[in-house]
This record gives C-alpha cells, structure tokens and sequence, in this order.
C-alpha cells in the first residue's frame, strides 16, 4: 500500500511558479490576439447615382458605382476627398469624382466639383471634360461651377447644362441633373449622388 506524500514548501514554490509562467503565456497570447498585426485597416471613397439614362428612345434604370481605395498608410488623395464631401474647403483645389456602369453600354461619368460644398449650394455646370480615364482625387484652380464628362458608347459630351444642389455633407449627398451634348444627340443623367467614407479590417496577406 502505497502512503500519500505530504506537499512541502518546495512543491508550493514550484507549482506558484507553475502559475505564474502560465499566467504570463496566457497574458502573452491574449495582447497579440488584441493587437492583431495580421490585420490591416482599409478606406474608401464610395460614390453610387441611381439614374434613369435617357438616350434616344431607350430608357435604363440603373446605378452608376465609383470607388477609391487605399490602405492605412497616410494617403493625401483620400483624405483630401474626405475633407471634400465633409463639406471642408480644399484651398485651390477642386474634387474630381469617377463612376462607371457596364452592363449592357458602358456609361462613364467624371465630375469635378469646386469646394466647398454646403448644403443648399446649386452648382451650375459650366464646362466638359474627358471622361475616359477614371480620375478619384483633386484638381487645380477648379472652375467656378461643376464640370463633367461623359462617354455612353460611342457618344462622347461636347458641352453639357444643368446643376448639382447639394443636398447635405458627410456623407455628401447631390442632386443631379446634366443634359450632355455631343455629336448630334444628348444625353440626359438626373439622379442622386451619394459619396461617403467607409473603413474597415482585413487579412494583411489577402
């Protein structure tokens, strides 16, 4: 028969230092979970219109979507368009925006608007631009209303009326009408624009 063996101070030191190295392993692992160095913090710049596309006889009901992204090292493009459709002024400097659809046509849209924007301001459009490269950031000594591009297929704005009423900032939100022509026809885009910051966390080896 085997006797029980009595704990002595020395099997208490041992299992206290037991504890406590496994304490701190515990502790260890539970701040690298909170830390997380394997996720990475991401922005964006994301701008839809919903807007009947009115060409000829045909009708589309549809969204125009544009994005601007980058990652969480300081990125001044983004920031400044943050600062834009918070309603902050850029001093000299405009905003340009781009959207696209394309399903059954490819619909391009470019807009750059002058700063600040504030609720209740109509911009009118006053000039044209090209619309084929997709533009997301700022632009020098913007004109004094809203300029566009567009390009439907084929069709390219040669000129182009209408305005945007800004209806609130942060997140920016626009009603917009513009009648483009070009080429013989026009081309008329209404709808509202909306244009927010979003942030979010994902894997950094993605």
């Amino acid at each position: 028969m085997t006797t029980p063996s009595t704990p002595t101070a020395s099997d208490g030191r041992q299992g206290n230092r037991a504890a406590a190295l496994a304490g701190a392993a515990l502790l260890a692992i539970s701040g690298c979970e909170a830390t997380r160095p394997w996720l990475c913090q991401r922005e964006a710049i994301r701008a839809t219109l919903r807007a009947p596309l009115v060409s000829g006889e045909d009708a589309v009901n549809d969204t125009l979507a544009g994005n601007f992204e980058a990652d969480d090292d300081e990125n001044p493009e983004l920031d400044a368009i943050e600062a834009a459709i918070d309603g902050r002024a850029l001093p000299a400097r405009g905003v340009s925006m781009w959207l696209q659809r394309g399903l059954d046509h490819t619909l391009n849209l470019s807009l750059w608007f002058p700063t600040p924007l504030r609720p209740g301001d109509v911009i009118p459009v006053v000039a044209t631009h090209s619309a084929d490269r997709a533009s997301w950031g700022t632009i020098p000594n913007p004109p004094a209303g809203l300029s566009v591009g567009i390009r439907l297929d084929a069709f390219v704005a040669e000129s182009a009326r209408g305005s945007a009423r800004v209806l609130s900032v942060d997140p920016l939100s626009v009603d917009l009408d513009v009648v483009a022509a070009g080429a013989g026809r026009e081309v008329r885009i209404a709808g509202a624009l909306a244009v927010r910051h979003v942030s979010w966390t994902e894997s950094c080896f993605q």
